[in-house]
């Protein structure tokens, strides 16, 4: 229990504006600061702090208080925990209250959690620098990846040694509770027996936006086959990965500073990219992008850049988070890598500053020809898909009955189309609208099935044109119907 004493002494130091700013871009407004709400999507502000009385109020959602209720909201904190954390932020040393048996019985869970998992994560660390094991393959590893051990340490990379029980025979003689190591995720109880989820992997702590290790992911070394390459913590009463994005508690600084965030794919290419000097940079941790990684992305800048590998895959998998960014009104561009590379490799290959220089030249360039991907979507979104026709091709708009001259069909091109999650080439397109007669029905099957390829017209011919005349012009080999 946090003594009296120390909950004054945070109530005394603690800003509303210092800790709000550190989580919302925050303008200045008459005698008070106004924002874009982190509890909703809203377009027009309606989240205020007013320093004088040092509280906030959040209209759209009804949230308000001081800095305390603000971590608790934002974080999913309890009250301990958000005293804790500003108690860190403001370098305050929390004197403990002596707790009965019942208290400490009592002790929330959530809690218990947060110890748990940064006990595991120091378990971890140690055995990357302090064995033989850790220090010859996982050590030797991330050497190879070019990571220094500044890097390492910030990042609170660490090894789980090839051993069935290791972490939680060290948990549950330092009085851990082998259920709690359960419900952390962090042992696996079979039929038969229980074991370490994690044995023979580097290790990557995953953390909250406010720094505390929530889950853990983990790549095996081995060559055998029958081994994943990656395996994730299980959702948790702390670690729901649809809400969590890789590496934004060590960028979320350097994010709002640049107010642009560069959006990659995996641990490791986050990493690199810091290690390469690029700090404003996220991972969905290899997984789909959210609505809810969306609106995190937003607390901290309206400016998503993409990076993606140049082949088929990477393509693929940018296309699949597009969407979701252009709806939460993010402005979207993206850097497409040489074909092989990723941002992991690419950032090694090339030195400190080439790389930087790569990535925002490239971003830079994209932004321009994303300025007709941004029409397009406009038009898609309105359903307006025969005006595109109009400004592309001056097609005539068709009769009173919808009908619509197939042969005078115009086509913008792309080198594929994606249609139910399906690849297709020309003829294939050509096909599957053949039978389509009426503006009705060419408008959604346009809608739901190219629109996510369409809005990628600066990815996959990075090297084209943007007005709509040229656009029409063009021929890339495929083609996808009214872009």
């Amino acid at each position: 229990m946090i003594s009296k004493i120390t909950i004054d002494e945070i109530k005394n130091q603690m800003d509303i504006v210092d800790v709000v700013g550190d989580f919302v871009t925050l303008k200045k407004s008459g005698s008070s600061y106004k924002a874009l709400s982190p509890f909703s999507a809203e377009k027009t502000p309606s989240f205020y702090v007013v320093p004088s009385k040092q509280i906030f109020k959040d209209f759209s959602s009804g949230k308000g208080g001081d800095a305390i209720t603000f971590i608790m909201e934002i974080d999913g904190l309890s009250y301990m925990e958000a005293l804790r954390y500003l108690a860190k932020k403001y370098g305050i040393e929390v004197v403990e209250e002596e707790r009965t048996d019942e208290q400490q019985i009592a002790q929330n869970k959530r809690e218990s959690l947060y110890i748990l998992l940064n006990y595991a994560k120091d378990y971890f660390c140690d055995k990357l620098f302090n064995t033989e094991d850790g220090k010859n393959i996982g050590l030797t590893y991330f050497k190879e990846r070019g990571f220094s051990d500044e890097i390492v340490k910030k990042f609170e990379l660490g090894y789980s040694l090839d051993e069935w029980s290791g972490l939680m025979d060290a948990a549950v003689a330092k009085g851990y509770n082998p259920e709690l190591l359960e419900e952390a995720g962090l042992i696996i109880k079979g039929d038969n027996k229980t074991y370490d989820r994690f044995r023979a992997r580097v290790m990557f702590p995953i953390h909250n936006i406010t720094g505390k290790t929530i889950a853990f992911g983990a790549r095996t070394l081995s060559k055998e086959k029958n081994q994943p390459k990656y395996i994730n913590s299980p959702e948790t009463e702390l670690y729901h990965k649809s809400k969590v994005l890789y590496g934004l508690f060590q960028s979320k600084l350097a994010i709002r500073k640049e107010d642009n965030v560069f959006l990659v794919e995996g641990y490791t290419d986050v990493i690199s990219m810091h290690q390469a000097g690029v700090e404003n940079v996220v991972s969905s941790s290899g997984t789909a992008l959210t609505v809810e990684q969306v609106k995190l992305i937003k607390r901290y800048t309206n400016n998503v850049t993409m990076l993606f590998d140049g082949d088929a895959a990477g393509m693929r998998a940018a296309i699949r988070g597009i969407d979701l960014l252009l709806e939460g009104d993010l402005d979207v561009k993206a850097v497409a890598l040489p074909d092989g590379e990723d941002p992991d490799s690419y950032s090694r290959k090339l030195s400190v500053s080439a790389f930087r220089n790569y990535v925002e030249a490239e971003a830079k360039d994209s932004g321009e020809r994303a300025k007709s991907v941004k029409l397009y979507t406009h038009i898609y979104r309105e359903g307006k898909v025969w005006e595109v026709y109009q400004e592309a091709k001056g097609v005539v708009i068709p009769d009173s009955t919808g009908s619509y001259p197939l042969d005078k069909s115009p086509w913008i091109p792309l080198r594929f189309v994606r249609i139910d999650g399906e690849d297709y080439g020309r003829g294939d397109v050509e096909e599957y609208i053949g039978d389509i007669k009426s503006l009705e029905g060419l408008s959604q099957a346009i809608v739901e099935g190219s629109a996510a390829a369409a809005k990628l017209l600066f990815l996959v011919n990075p090297n084209g044109t943007t007005s709509p005349e040229e656009l029409a012009e063009a021929d890339n080999g495929a083609f996808i119907p009214g872009t």
